[in-house]
């Protein structure tokens, strides 16, 4: 949420010193939530990131023929903020109970999460009903 707080301020210059105190204060925010990731640890719903989610269409905006290239620069960007937090973070939260339309995205998200962060593991809440595993690559 304070990611989204920070994206949308970077849109909006007008707001000058109002805007820039509340990007500060969102960044502030951030630092102080991984600080509580590291004296607390984390449950699994806490791994999801508000930009995977917004990736694997949870915003409706995204569509399966998001170029891999594209999946790829949003999590390397996820995985590397998180770098400092590794050894509390068990694994990747990436969707729960997702519709048929968007396994290819899912997959092109899986695929990145392989590349960035191989020793974790990715989750899906996937009834078996949905797919089978040759849709996930």
């Amino acid at each position: 949420r304070f990611h989204l707080v920070i994206d949308a301020l970077k849109q909006l210059p007008q707001l000058g010193n109002r805007g820039a105190y509340l990007y500060q204060r969102m960044s502030d925010k951030l630092v102080e939530h991984k600080q509580y990731i590291r004296k607390y640890g984390m449950t699994c719903s806490s791994l999801m990131d508000t930009r995977i989610d917004n990736l694997a269409g949870h915003d409706r905006s995204v569509s399966p023929d998001t170029p891999q290239e594209e999946v790829d620069r949003v999590v390397s960007e996820v995985v590397a903020e998180y770098a400092d937090y590794m050894d509390v973070i068990k694994g990747w939260w990436i969707q729960d109970e997702p519709i048929e339309a968007r396994f290819e995205i899912l997959s092109k998200i899986v695929k990145a999460f392989r590349k960035y962060s191989p020793d974790k593991t990715t989750m899906i809440n996937l009834f078996p009903v949905y797919a089978d595993s040759s849709v996930f690559g």
